[in-house]
């Protein structure tokens, strides 16, 4: 599970199907590292945030599952890699 640690979370996923858990709201943050050395399983990320802009480091977690608290939610895409589904969504009817 991912905390809100202002040095950030390192995680090292496996051959297998990996889920890492960012759920607790703005637990994924800028200096957290998820890598992973395989593209051929199912990895997922569940993150619960309140901004558009945090900057993780993910690398092959093949589905990334992002929850908004606000109308506006997301992800800064700049430094993940090897990801093949991107899931928004938001708490807010109408949200994007």
């Amino acid at each position: 599970m991912l905390t809100a640690s202002t040095t950030g979370d390192t995680f090292i996923g496996t051959e297998k199907n990996d889920l890492f858990n960012a759920t607790t709201l703005n637990s994924l943050q800028d200096k957290d590292v998820l890598l992973d050395s395989t593209t051929t399983d199912s990895d997922i990320l569940n993150a619960s945030v309140n901004t558009d802009t945090t900057a993780a480091r993910i690398q092959n977690v093949e589905t990334l599952n992002i929850q908004g608290e606000y109308v506006k939610t997301g992800l800064d895409l700049t430094n993940v890699s090897g990801t093949k589904d991107l899931n928004l969504s938001t708490k807010i009817a109408g949200g994007v």
